[in-house]
């Protein structure tokens, strides 16, 4: 189907405008049976630090049935920092569906970020889009990201050096200075700047994340992001982001943080995402945190050229990267 055959049926091809928010908003709710705070939404989409979201929507007459989103995103791959997007909500109205929508707002919102110089699309297809971003819109697939389980249960915490653990509300120009020390031990990486972790942890308006800087000396060395997830009938841990120096003590206290904050708060069972190649897998396997079963995809697609596909190994991804949790 391509964009003439669309306006033939009296489908209109837009992007974004200001106050278009409203309809985009009461189609989440129609297609993910949930609500979207206005808040929340100028937080994800307009108030990026790397830049506002490239929006493409798909109107049948004053109705929209189709709409698809990417932000900026800076992305270190080897010695270079990239600008890039990070593939967001995707939406198509029940009643549209099957109509090859979804392909053709992705195709023109690649070619507009094409235009605008990104260097690739990256994110984290689910179980209804894998399909067509694989199949149809020639993303590779890096890696299937499995969860880690660990159960603090019956646990007692000793935390050698809680002298130097430091919890924070916001993220200041100590960690740029920790960032620029460690950004060479990871090659394909978003820069943990001061800039990127207050938007993505400090000012998000509907969660509520539990920041630990470990120091040494007055130097940040490392940080831990946590957050507990309340279903209303039980209650989960998430250790969202970890970053520190090359020292295992370092990353143990700011493990034993994280257990002695969810036993604290009545939390006995902690996930978190390692991509099994990083150099904290076996330290978090020898903590005890085992696979669980469910999946994760995660892909990219290079908008600009082929480029030698990036390897799988490369990668460094936490939950923070996901804009699920």
């Amino acid at each position: 189907m391509n964009t003439q055959q669309l306006l033939n049926k009296n489908w209109r091809l837009t992007d974004y405008r200001v106050g278009d928010e409203e309809k985009i908003l009461k189609l989440f709710k129609i297609v993910f049976q949930r609500e979207l705070s206005v808040e929340y939404w100028k937080w994800r989409f307009w108030d990026n630090p790397d830049g506002a979201a490239v929006i493409k929507l798909l109107f049948d007459k004053d109705n929209l049935i189709g709409h698809y989103a990417v932000i900026p995103r800076k992305v270190k791959v080897g010695d270079s920092v990239h600008p890039c997007v990070f593939s967001m909500t995707t939406m198509t109205h029940p009643e549209y569906r099957k109509m090859g929508i979804f392909n053709l707002l992705a195709q023109e919102v690649y070619d507009t970020c094409r235009k605008q110089g990104y260097y690739f699309v990256y994110g984290f297809p689910n179980v209804n889009s894998y399909q067509i971003f694989m199949n149809q819109l020639g993303w590779q697939e890096v890696v299937t990201l499995t969860r880690l389980y660990k159960s603090v249960a019956g646990h007692c915490i000793e935390i050698e050096n809680r002298s130097n653990l430091f919890e924070i509300k916001r993220f200041d120009t100590e960690i740029d200075i920790l960032w620029d020390k460690v950004r060479n031990n990871f090659n394909v990486i978003v820069p943990r700047t001061k800039e990127y972790l207050n938007w993505r942890f400090t000012d998000n308006p509907s969660v509520e994340y539990k920041v630990c800087f470990f120091k040494d000396k007055g130097t940040v060395r490392g940080y831990i992001v946590l957050k507990i997830y309340d279903s209303g009938t039980s209650k989960i841990g998430h250790i969202i982001d970890l970053i520190s120096e090359s020292n295992e003590k370092i990353t143990l206290d700011l493990l034993a943080f994280a257990y002695d904050y969810f036993l604290k708060n009545n939390v006995l069972d902690i996930f978190c995402w390692s991509p099994p190649e990083s150099r904290y897998d076996s330290l978090l396997k020898g903590e005890g945190f085992a696979i669980v079963e469910e999946k994760t995809w995660f892909g990219y697609r290079f908008l600009s050229k082929n480029e030698q596909p990036i390897n799988r190994k490369d990668w460094y991804l936490t939950m923070g990267d996901s804009d699920v949790f």
